[in-house]
C-alpha cells in the first residue's frame, strides 16, 4: 500500500478489521526485490553477518534554535529541506560506493530515512564501506550538519533478534556522539592538542555481537589492564569510536595485511599477543612495548621478505599508534587512557 508518500504494512492480515495494525514507512528508493530476510542479507557476504547502521545529526536541537538558522518559517523549512537533500546526497554516494561491480542490485534494506536519521541493514562486508562514506559524505564542506553527524554500526549473525541490534547500533552512535562533544570542549579550552579536534566533526562507534546478553557501552572497563614489569599500571582502550578520517586509515591498514596475502594465522597470533588468555609479566618491556610483537614481525619478514619492511612498519609503528582518549568508567569519573588500534584490527579483519 501506498499513501502519502510513504508505504504502508499491514500486519495482521487486510482481511481483519479489528486487529490489523499499519505501519508507514519511508520508500526505499535502492529497494532490492531479491532481498526478503536478513539472512538473505548476510549470504551476500563471506561470514553470513549483517551490518545495522545508525545514523544521526549532531546537537540537531541546538543546531534549529540558531537565530541564523532558523529564524523565519522560510529559514526553517530550507534548512530542513536542506538536511533531507543532503542525507539523501550522502546515501547515495555511499550506496554508489558498495555498488560497485555489484550486477543485482543494492545488498541491502534502507529502513529509516528521514531528516538527520538513517538505519540500513547490509552484509557486515559492506557495511564498514558504507557506513564510512556515508559519514564522510554528510559531513563535508557545505554540509547543513553544523555539527556533524554520528553513526553506531553492529556487526552480528542474522539471528539475533533485531531489536538488540538496533538498540546496541542506537546506544554505539550516542556513545561516538560523546566523544565527538569532549573532543570539541578539549578544543575549546585548549586543554588537548588541537590537531586532536575534529575536522569532519564526524565519528562511529561499532562492535561485533556474538550474544544478546550486552551490558551497556557505559558500564564495561577497559579493554585491557597492563602491569609492566616495573610496577607501573597501564590501562589500554580501544580506539572506538573512529574519527572519520581515522576510520579510513584503519580500513587501509587492515586491507595492505590483507592484499599481502597474509595467513589467517597471523590475525590469530596478533589476538593472542594483545590480548592472551593469561596475563603474563613478560608480555610488555618496561617502556610497554609488546615483546612478542616485533619477535612476529621478523618471522614474517623472512616468510615474506618482499613485504619485510611493510610488515615492519605495520606492526612496529602504525598499528602502535596510540594518543589519550578521555572517557567516563563505570562509576562516572571523567578519565583517560592510551588508545590504541589492535582490538579493532583483529576484530574487523574480516568485515574489511
Amino acid at each position: 500500500m501506498q499513501a502519502d508518500g510513504l508505504l504502508k504494512i499491514v500486519i495482521g492480515g487486510s482481511d481483519k478489521k479489528r486487529n490489523r495494525i499499519v505501519v508507514p514507512f519511508t520508500q526505499d528508493p535502492y529497494k532490492n526485490e531479491k532481498i526478503n530476510s536478513f539472512h538473505y542479507i548476510a549470504a551476500q557476504g563471506d561470514h553470513g553477518y549483517i551490518g545495522v547502521f545508525y545514523a544521526d545529526g549532531n546537537e540537531m536541537g541546538s543546531l534549529i534554535q540558531r537565530p541564523e538558522v532558523t529564524k523565519t518559517i522560510e529559514q526553517y523549512s530550507d534548512f530542513s529541506s536542506d538536511i533531507s537533500t543532503w542525507n539523501s546526497k550522502a546515501l547515495k554516494k555511499a550506496a554508489d560506493t558498495v555498488n560497485v561491480n555489484r550486477n543485482d542490485g543494492f545488498p541491502g534494506r534502507i529502513l529509516i530515512r528521514g531528516g538527520d536519521d538513517l538505519l540500513v541493514v547490509l552484509p557486515a562486508e559492506s557495511a564498514l564501506k558504507f557506513a564510512r562514506v556515508f559519514l564522510e559524505e554528510a559531513s563535508g564542506d557545505g554540509s547543513p550538519f553544523k555539527e556533524g553527524i554520528c553513526g553506531g554500526l553492529v556487526l552480528s549473525q542474522p539471528s539475533m533478534p533485531f531489536s538488540i541490534l538496533f538498540s546496541k547500533a542506537e546506544e554505539l552512535a550516542v556513545n561516538a556522539k560523546k566523544q565527538m562533544w569532549l573532543l570539541k570542549q578539549d578544543a575549546r579550552t585548549g586543554s588537548s592538542d588541537t590537531s586532536r579536534s575534529p575536522k569532519q566533526k564526524s565519528a562511529l562507534d561499532f562492535m561485533v555481537v556474538t550474544s544478546p546478553l550486552l551490558e551497556p557501552l557505559g558500564s564495561q572497563p577497559e579493554r585491557q589492564h597492563y602491569i609492566l614489569p616495573d610496577g607501573r599500571n597501564y590501562a589500554f582502550l580501544t580506539a572506538r569510536p573512529y574519527l572519520v578520517d581515522e576510520l579510513g586509515k584503519l580500513v587501509k591498514h587492515i586491507r595492505c595485511l590483507k592484499d599481502m596475502e597474509t595467513p589467517r594465522r597471523t590475525f590469530i597470533d596478533l589476538k593472542n599477543i594483545f590480548y592472551p588468555s593469561e596475563i603474563t609479566e613478560d608480555r610488555v618491556d618496561a617502556q610497554g612495548r609488546f615483546v612478542k610483537l616485533a619477535a612476529l614481525a621478523d618471522r614474517l619478514g623472512v616468510l615474506y621478505s618482499k613485504n619485510a619492511e611493510t610488515y615492519k612498519g605495520l606492526l612496529m609503528k602504525e598499528f602502535l599508534e596510540h594518543d589519550n582518549w578521555r572517557f567516563v568508567d563505570r562509576n562516572g569519573i571523567k578519565r583517560s587512557a592510551q588508545r590504541t588500534w589492535q582490538a579493532d584490527i583483529v576484530e574487523l579483519v574480516d568485515f574489511c
